[in-house]
C-alpha cells in the first residue's frame, strides 16, 4: 500500500525511475533541508552542463522525459541577462543535439516562450549559446511545432 501511495505521489514526475537511484532520499533530504546557499542545485546544474551534451541519444532523451525542461524554463524565469541563464541555454542545446524526439518535451514545457525573452533583452547582452539554444529548438522542429 505504501510503495502504491508513494508512486501516486511521483505519477506526475514522469519519470519515477529517476526515484530508483542510489541514496535517493539523501539527495533530496540534502536538497529540501540541508543547502540554504543551494551548492547542491549549483553543482547539478553544472553537472549537467558538462556532461549532459555528451551522452547517448537514448539517455538524452530519458532526461528529457524526466522533465527537466520544466525545471530549466522557471529557472530562465526573470534571469534572461545572467551566467544562469547561459548555463540552461547549454543544456537545452546540448540535450536536443542529436535528439530530435525531445524537442517535444521542450516544446510542451515553457522553454520556448523563456527562450524567446532571453532573446528579447538588450542585443549587448545575447551571447551565442543564446542563440544557439533556440536554434536548436527551431532546427529541430517542425513550423506546427514552433
Amino acid at each position: 500500500f505504501t510503495l502504491i501511495i508513494r508512486y501516486e505521489k511521483l505519477k506526475w514526475f514522469g519519470a519515477p525511475d529517476l526515484m530508483d537511484i542510489q541514496y535517493i532520499r539523501i539527495l533530496l533530504a540534502a536538497a529540501k533541508y540541508c543547502d540554504p546557499t543551494r551548492s547542491l542545485f549549483k553543482l547539478a546544474l553544472d553537472l549537467m552542463r558538462k556532461e549532459a551534451p555528451n551522452v547517448e541519444p537514448k539517455v538524452k532523451l530519458l532526461i528529457c522525459k524526466a522533465g527537466v525542461f520544466e525545471d530549466l524554463s522557471q529557472i530562465l524565469e526573470g534571469k534572461w541577462a545572467t551566467f544562469t541563464a547561459e548555463v540552461v541555454c547549454t543544456i537545452v542545446d546540448g540535450l536536443l543535439k542529436d535528439n530530435k524526439e525531445g524537442l517535444e518535451h521542450a516544446l510542451t514545457s515553457k522553454m520556448i516562450n523563456r527562450l524567446k525573452k532571453v532573446l528579447s533583452v538588450e542585443p549587448s547582452k545575447i551571447k551565442r549559446v543564446h542563440a544557439g539554444a533556440l536554434a536548436r529548438v527551431v532546427i529541430c522542429g517542425t513550423d506546427e511545432q514552433v
